[in-house]
């Protein structure tokens, strides 16, 4: 036979030549179905994700791994499938946390940042329609205590944001608030200490100043108002005692021929320098 092929044939190199030529025809169209099979997967998996059935989604995807474990495409939406999936247990338990810790408004932006991920989770949507419920209680709650501080009734606005920190103990706007009113209230407190140190050393005229702006800061403080009331009444009492004793005086120096209408007059002149 190779003397009928003639000198020169080489068997060996024929027969490679012949299966390189049959697996180009055979295999090209094999590798276009895989093509074409991995495409309609990918596109069925995809539709999957769209629907929030990021399992379903990545179980597909894993067919083309399994006859292409090269495809980097279904490799990639892996990933991302089991991102999302790793986002949302990450979300359920902040959720929970914030929950635990008194915190609603945040438990209830995890909560809903889970369900846009996934809507159908019916006990997370049920705790959530719970929680709404709560912060609308609260809302109200802060807006009647921003009515008390409006008037500058500190106290009534601390006992008011209290309510809502019943139920929701971290609420950052309620403490922000809380604080705020606590250093108004710390302020006037201030300037109530300074007035008593003023009317115990005998300045009565400043300790009353240092209490009229101390009751300008907490006009419902009846507290101040009663010391303020104390220092005035002492101011008075101090004035007319002045008062009698220059009249006293005036009276004594210009004797009975003063008359009692000259009398009259001083006082009245007096009484006009004082008050």
């Amino acid at each position: 036979m190779p003397e009928a092929l003639g000198k020169g044939y080489n068997t060996k190199q024929a027969d490679k030549r012949c299966f390189h030529g049959y697996s180009q025809y055979h295999m090209k169209p094999d590798r276009n179905k895989k093509k074409r099979d991995a495409a309609e997967i990918i596109a069925a998996g995809e539709k999957f994700f769209g629907e929030h059935r990021y399992r379903d989604a990545i179980a597909e995807w894993g067919k083309v791994l399994g006859f292409d474990k090269d495809n980097a495409e279904a490799a990639d939406l892996i990933k991302k499938a089991k991102g999302v999936l790793d986002w949302m247990e990450t979300l359920r338990q902040r959720g929970r946390d914030f929950k635990r810790r008194g915190e609603l408004l945040r438990a209830a932006e995890s909560y809903a940042e889970l369900l846009k991920l996934q809507p159908g989770l019916t006990q997370v949507q049920r705790e959530l329609d719970l929680m709404k419920r709560d912060i609308a209680a609260i809302n109200s709650v802060i807006k009647g205590g921003e009515e008390f501080f409006a008037r500058k009734d500190y106290a009534g606005a601390m006992a008011k944001w209290a309510e809502a920190l019943v139920v929701d103990p971290g609420n950052s706007e309620v403490n922000f608030l809380m604080d705020k009113a606590k250093k108004m209230l710390a302020e006037a407190h201030a300037l109530r200490e300074k007035a008593r140190e003023y009317a115990l050393s005998g300045q009565l005229d400043p300790a009353a100043r240092t209490y009229e702006e101390a009751l300008h800061l907490t006009p419902f403080s009846r507290g101040i108002k009663e010391e303020l009331d104390k220092v005035n009444e002492e101011i008075r009492r101090a004035n007319a005692g002045r008062l009698a004793s220059r009249l006293h005086a005036s009276g004594a120096g210009k004797g009975p021929a003063a008359g009692p209408e000259r009398k009259e007059e001083g006082a009245i002149a007096t009484t006009k320098r004082f008050f």
